[in-house]
């Protein structure tokens, strides 16, 4: 959206999107001088680390980030 300055301070803003079987996604916003500089969705798969495959979220992990969920809601 918008460059950063350096030297300077940001505040980042990040939330749980969506909770999937195997992923997480997130969305981040970064402000600088009270302004919305960038804005970012990602991903991020729960993977076994011995078979390099992905690996359904168990449920303690599943209600964890469901809670941060309502949190951001």
């Amino acid at each position: 959206r918008d460059e950063l300055n350096w030297p300077g301070e940001v505040v980042i803003g990040s939330r749980v999107a969506k909770i999937g079987r195997t992923s997480l996604t997130f969305d981040q916003v970064i402000f600088q001088h009270g302004a919305c500089r960038i804005v970012s969705c990602s991903t991020l798969v729960h993977v076994n680390a011995k078979l390099k495959t992905s690996e359904v979220l168990t449920d303690e992990a599943r209600a964890h980030f469901a809670q941060l969920c309502e949190i951001s809601a």
